[in-house]
């Protein structure tokens, strides 16, 4: 007995074809969509950690900008008011603040001259702190074989500036300086000076100033030296004087 129904028509090679390009396809889609959904959720749970970053900076920025770059900003719009008995006027504007600075652009300007002594000042004190705290930096990294022996020393070259920089300054000014103080003392001593006319002036002077600065800032020479130094490759060293490097070139 024959059936109603024609059976199905055998698959050709092309219609297999086809239904796996189909299915490669829809597989290519469906790992797109993955991948563009990972994107999605990965950008939004970065989103979510630059929030918290900014939360976590925002006390820090909200500090600076009261601390810092407020006072300054204050600082530039007082250089435009005009000076009154009573201080500014904050309602009148004027360049005439600039002007006495800049005009006339000599040294015999008060400004300038304070200017000009003040970088002065501040080139002695770092020649000055480089000359000194080298040596000592390069004493701590090169010549100190060991570790504890380093970080002992660096402690005890750290420990006068655990104290506050005023209490530096006055402990600095005093008892060193001056006409009694402990360096005129022993130039008297030696019978180099007197208490009345004392050889260096050394109390309230250009001098006492710089003498002060470089104390009080030379350990910010000497740290950054000696852990730059603790970071060279000895047998760097060994392989320039195996080499016929002298000194100079090996340090160089």
């Amino acid at each position: 007995m024959s059936s109603s129904s024609s059976p199905d028509p055998p698959e050709t090679p092309e219609v297999r074809l086809d239904l796996e390009d189909i299915q490669a396809d829809e597989a290519e889609v469906e790992h797109e969509t993955e991948r563009a959904l990972g994107v999605q959720h990965a950008a939004k749970r970065e989103r979510g950690r630059n929030w918290v970053t900014l939360g976590w900076a925002l006390p820090g920025f909200v500090w600076l900008a009261f601390y810092l770059i407020a006072p300054i900003v204050f600082i530039i719009l007082v250089s435009f008011w005009v000076r009154t008995d009573t201080g500014f006027d904050s309602g009148s504007w004027t360049l005439h603040n600039y002007g006495t600075l800049l005009h006339p652009f000599s040294l015999n300007n008060a400004y300038w001259s304070n200017m000009w002594r003040s970088f002065i000042t501040s080139v002695i004190a770092v020649v000055a702190c480089l000359v000194f705290g080298f040596p000592v930096a390069y004493f701590l990294a090169m010549k100190v074989q060991r570790l504890e022996y380093q970080i002992g020393l660096f402690i005890v070259a750290l420990a006068p500036f655990w104290t506050s920089f005023t209490t530096r300054s006055v402990a600095w000014t005093y008892p060193l300086m001056g006409s009694h103080g402990m360096l005129n003392i022993i130039l008297v001593k030696l019978g180099l000076s007197s208490y009345n006319s004392p050889l260096i002036d050394t109390q309230f002077s250009l001098l006492s100033v710089r003498l002060a600065m470089i104390q009080l800032y030379i350990l910010f020479m000497v740290t950054p030296i000696f852990f730059l130094l603790s970071q060279v490759d000895r047998h760097a060293i060994e392989a320039a004087r195996d080499l016929g490097g002298n000194w100079i070139r090996t340090f160089r």
